[in-house]
């Protein structure tokens, strides 16, 4: 019969008692726990001290075994209790302590095993040392968005990253770099560590356009040190940076340039002059300055005035043929055409009182069309029409239709849609108006949105890319707008600020922003948008101070290079790469 003993209970007889009980001799342990003869202790083996790294997960199933088969054991665990423990008993004779260690648990604790037969003397335990090193994470880069900045401009940028272990969250460094390509004259990069972040600043050069990105790296105090490198994305748009185009004579220094055209076989610049005038202060220009041609590679002008009898010059207009370039400039005394040596009058069918022109287009047909024009008062000034020709300027034919126009300020032409600015007289009334034809220029009808403007329109242009894109400038209401060919027209766009008055507007074909446009202002210089006319920023680095303009152009060989030309300051032209 097995006996169970319960040391509370126990009663500690004198010697000769357990000799006469026992029929053996014994001595007095006072100070020992006493075990009943026959019952052996559970065994635990050795358990070697538990070594591992934060984030590791821990399990202690120890091996505890009992001579006694019959015994039932009891496995406990005691010291420390972390947080999120847990003991698996699904098998209660092997127990499993487990605990998943986090990244603040880094130091040395103990655990005990404690195992019990049932018996108030078969009592057994075993300590556990558990070491748990501390495990150095790498900094977290912030969430920072794409940047964009113009060149010459500077971008300032705060960078502040995170450690997830606390104790180097404030004892992080910066670097800074580019994660390949560099941008070609950056200057001033100043990185400013402060506590726990980092301040950034650059200027990218002019021609540094294009995208980048940049890196910065961030390193821990910690050993081992980790080393993040963070990656910002960085678009440089360019910036229209203008320098003058050759030196002109000092008599044109109060010239206007009234048109620009570019040869698209040569690149050669023309520009065509008057003295300035204005439809109302000063309606008829009292000199003239013919047309000039500008050479890029010798950054030079030549005087190609021969054979013009006026030269005041109102618009010029470049027709490309198979083998040569003709350019047609419309003057205060008819068309004249030229033939790269001289230009010649080609005023054919248009009668001497029509024949002060002051805009021209060439159709999709390549037609020219020719715009008369004269006195603004009311009152004053002769009646006409339109005119067109279909061989090159030899013969002019008069457009059926509208016959009431005192002058056309523009022409325009996209697909067989036209658009012309015009001061009219209809009955008793004069007014600024702009008309159209949906077939060439075989009819023409009064455009029922504009109806009667209380100011003129001095610019139409048609997007070359797409006809069914148009831009209407009109004084003191600043850009009209439409992507459907007139069918609904957007509200006008003032550009700058206040009493703007576009006088020449270049859509570009820029493949890195398609809604590229260009507009030329009275006294505010270059404006350009970026998304088809909704929205503009001033480009007039390197341009007289309120520089007016009065027309663009681009080279059709290199879209960068730009030219526009102004009221007293010459001819400018965009720098490039």
């Amino acid at each position: 019969m097995k006996i169970a003993f319960n040391k509370n209970i126990l009663l500690i007889a004198r010697c000769s008692f357990l000799i006469a009980l026992f029929g053996s001799a014994c001595m007095e342990l006072p100070n020992k726990e006493w075990k009943a003869p026959g019952n052996n202790a559970p065994v635990i083996p050795p358990i070697a001290p538990v070594i591992v790294n934060e984030g590791d997960l821990i399990e202690i199933q120890p091996q505890v075994s009992d001579p006694d088969p019959a015994d039932i054991l009891t496995i406990s665990f005691r010291g420390w209790a972390p947080q999120g423990y847990s003991v698996d008993v699904s098998d209660p004779t092997r127990p499993i302590w487990r605990y998943q260690t986090g990244y603040s648990d880094a130091g040395d604790y103990s655990i005990s095993v404690v195992a019990n037969d049932g018996t108030e003397s078969g009592t057994v335990r075993k300590d556990i040392l558990i070491s748990v090193k501390n495990v150095n994470r790498a900094p977290i880069c912030p969430t920072i968005a794409s940047q964009t900045v113009a060149e010459l401009a500077e971008l300032q940028l705060t960078f502040r990253a995170s450690d997830p272990d606390p104790e180097d969250n404030f004892n992080l460094s910066y670097a800074f770099g580019w994660q390949g390509q560099m941008p070609a004259g950056v200057t001033n990069i100043v990185v400013d560590p402060l506590n726990d972040n980092a301040s950034f600043s650059f200027t990218p050069d002019f021609d540094s356009r294009g995208n980048y990105v940049m890196e910065f790296s961030v390193t821990d105090a910690s050993v081992p040190t980790y080393t993040v490198n963070c990656p910002i994305p960085l678009k440089i748009e360019d910036i229209l940076y203008w320098e003058k185009a050759g030196d002109l004579p000092s008599w044109l220094s109060q010239a206007v340039v009234n048109s620009l055209a570019v040869d698209p076989y040569s690149s050669q610049v023309y520009a065509g002059f008057s003295s300035f005038y204005d439809p109302v202060s000063n309606p008829v220009p009292d000199q003239g300055y013919g047309v000039y041609a500008y050479s890029p590679l010798g950054n030079s002008w030549a005087d190609i005035s021969t054979g013009l009898s006026e030269l005041r010059v109102l618009d010029l207009r470049s027709k490309t043929g198979t083998s040569q370039v003709y350019m047609f400039a419309a003057t205060t005394a008819g068309i004249f055409r030229y033939d790269g040596i001289s230009w010649h009058e080609m005023s054919s069918g248009i009668p001497s009182k029509y024949r002060r022109i002051f805009s021209l287009e060439l159709d999709s047909q390549e037609k020219i069309w020719a715009g008369p024009g004269s006195g603004l008062a009311i009152g004053t000034g002769i009646l006409g029409p339109l005119y067109f020709s279909n061989d090159d300027a030899q013969t002019w034919v008069y457009s059926n239709g509208i016959t009431d126009l005192i002058r056309v300020f523009d022409l325009a032409s996209g697909g067989t849609h036209m658009l012309a600015s015009v001061f009219r007289k209809s009955g008793n009334a004069y007014f600024n108006a702009i008309i159209q034809s949906l077939d060439l220029g075989v009819t023409w009808e009064d455009n029922s949105f504009f109806g009667h403007l209380s100011s003129p329109s001095r610019v139409i242009t048609f997007d070359p890319a797409d006809s069914q894109k148009i831009y209407v400038g009109v004084d003191n209401q600043g850009l009209y707008r439409t992507v459907d060919g007139g069918t609904t027209w957007l509200l006008p766009i003032l550009i700058g600020t206040t009493n703007s008055y576009p006088r020449a507007i270049l859509p570009i074909a820029d493949p890195d922003y398609p809604g590229t446009v260009l507009v030329g202002l009275t006294e505010k210089g270059i404006w350009r948008s970026r998304d088809g006319g909704a929205t503009f920023t001033a480009q007039n680095q390197g341009l007289p101070d309120g520089a007016a303009i009065r027309s663009i152009a681009v080279d059709p060989n290199n879209l960068d290079r730009i030219y526009v030309g102004t009221e007293y300051h010459g001819v400018y032209r965009t720098k490039t790469p």
